[in-house]
């Protein structure tokens, strides 16, 4: 019995000119091929009692010359051999295509001529020892001898293209960029690098194959991903390795349009793993593969500085007016509370905006100030608030009001709470009075009151002018000064 197989026609398939190199994240210049059979006919009429037919073939490149082409990248490999499992149960006509094949070109010839296919086939019998009986139509075979066309940009009898390849690094944005002037750490997490590509070769034959940018990134900086400029989407793809970010560019866009000849986009980092300030030097390289030559490599390098800052527009100032405060309980006057008009415990904190400031100005602010108003789960009050003042120019409002701290109690003709015995204070027992209550150690400040100003806008200039001042004057009980060890 015979079953006949020929070989049709050898296809070219993949991104122009350039395809991976096997078992790296390069590319070189080469393309794709796919050896496609046609089932003709069988001859006899009766099949044997196999379904499929293991058929290999074998290809070779370039068989008269030295070769151009090869199968492995650098190297000089002509020759693929593969087995194919060939149905014969289906109708004559039905095709069969192998998987792709990288080819890669040897451009130092610069020769694009035609290249010759030699092809052979026959059932392998190693794959299935008992087919002694089939054959193949060699002859059918042997007329499918081709040769491969390449279809190339470049000059017709240097196969060179002649390029010059530019790069230029743009703005800089990131989330949040009406609010914070520069990039931020803990604040901006992302940002977005624009990237404009440029083919400046003014030869007729300037055709830029393998175009690609090798970003070199720094310490703690990390690739996230290519990014929309413009609304746009960009066909760029990029891959990663350490320290390093190759993008390749599509030779079908618009870096080889006449009109164009250059290509924009947007990578995108992430800060994640940045923790202080620090300055981030990028470096970006663009290069194209043969058979591109790129006539100038002086504009091919660049760099940026991308400054991370510390979120500091800000600064607070600010504390307990005195040191000390006299207290003498000779006087029955001061032995319910310490402190008069002229003797407070008076606290002022001032905020304004850095020296080295970027902006002038700074809008929705939040001051919060921990105060130990009260015995925690007793309601007994321990250094009570009377008043809470801020300059008439500023607007701010501060929270919780003297009115709330206070709904029960007696408030003089100011709205304050009068000193009288309606103000209820702790008993003269010590186990009311906790024995520390450090409203500036995170461990206790659940249990002291949070006193929160938010303030519309500070802007550039003495405190007493444009900044915020807050103060806060309180009043302590005798019972409280014994037997505490600090408040």
């Amino acid at each position: 019995y015979q079953r006949r197989v020929r070989v049709g026609e050898d296809e070219i398939r993949g991104d122009g000119m350039v395809v991976e190199i096997p078992g790296t994240t390069e590319k070189g210049p080469g393309t794709n091929l796919s050896i496609c059979w046609t089932y003709a006919q069988k001859a006899g009429t009766d099949a044997p009692p196999i379904g499929t037919l293991p058929v290999k073939f074998t290809v070779t490149l370039d068989v008269d010359v030295f070769p151009r082409v090869s199968f492995q990248y650098k190297q000089r490999t002509n020759l693929w051999e593969e087995t194919q499992f060939i149905n014969l149960e289906d109708p004559a006509g039905t095709q069969f295509c192998t998987n792709e094949r990288s080819i890669f070109f040897d451009n130092s010839t610069q020769n694009v001529q035609p290249i010759a296919v030699k092809i052979e086939a026959d059932v392998d019998r190693v794959a299935e020892p008992t087919l002694t009986s089939l054959i193949l139509n060699q002859e059918m075979i042997r007329e499918a001898a081709t040769e491969l066309k390449i279809s190339s940009k470049c000059h017709p009898s240097t196969g060179i293209c002649k390029v010059d390849m530019g790069i230029s690094l743009g703005e800089v944005t990131f989330v949040g960029q009406d609010r914070y002037p520069g990039i931020v750490f803990g604040f901006v997490s992302r940002f977005i690098q624009e990237v404009t590509i440029v083919n400046s070769g003014t030869d007729e034959y300037n055709y830029a194959y393998g175009v690609r940018v090798k970003f070199t990134l720094p310490e703690n900086l990390e690739y996230s991903s290519v990014a929309k400029i413009g609304g746009l989407s960009s066909d760029v793809s990029c891959t990663t390795d350490d320290n390093t970010v190759t993008c390749f560019i599509p030779e079908g866009g618009a870096i080889n349009d006449r009109e164009v000849l250059s290509q924009t986009f947007g990578i995108a980092f992430s800060l994640v793993d940045i923790t202080r300030p620090v300055d981030l030097l990028l470096q970006a390289e663009v290069s194209a593969s043969e058979p591109s030559v790129d006539s100038n490599t002086g504009n091919n390098r660049v760099e940026s500085l991308i400054e991370v800052k510390e979120l500091a527009e800000l600064s607070i100032s600010g504390g307990s007016s005195q040191s000390q405060l006299p207290f003498n309980n000779q006087y029955t006057i001061i032995n319910k509370a310490i402190g008069t008009q002229s003797v407070d415990i008076k606290h002022e904190y001032s905020v304004e905006l850095n020296e080295n400031a970027l902006k002038s100005e700074v809008q929705d602010i939040t001051v919060n100030m921990y105060w130990p108003q009260q015995v925690d789960g007793d309601g007994n009050h321990i250094v009570p608030l009377y008043n809470i003042t801020v300059p008439e120019h500023i607007s701010a409002i501060c929270t919780p009001s003297l009115a709330s701290l206070y709904p029960y109690q007696v408030l003089d003709l100011v709205g304050a709470p009068a000193l009288t015995e309606e103000l209820s204070l702790p008993r003269e027992s010590p186990s009311i009075v906790p024995e520390t209550m450090d409203c500036a150690n995170s461990e206790y400040r659940s249990k002291c009151l949070r006193i929160s100003c938010n303030i519309e806008k500070i802007s550039r200039g003495a405190a007493h002018l444009n900044g915020f001042r807050v103060s806060l004057y309180a009043k302590v009980h005798e019972a409280n000064l014994y037997d505490v060890q600090r408040i």
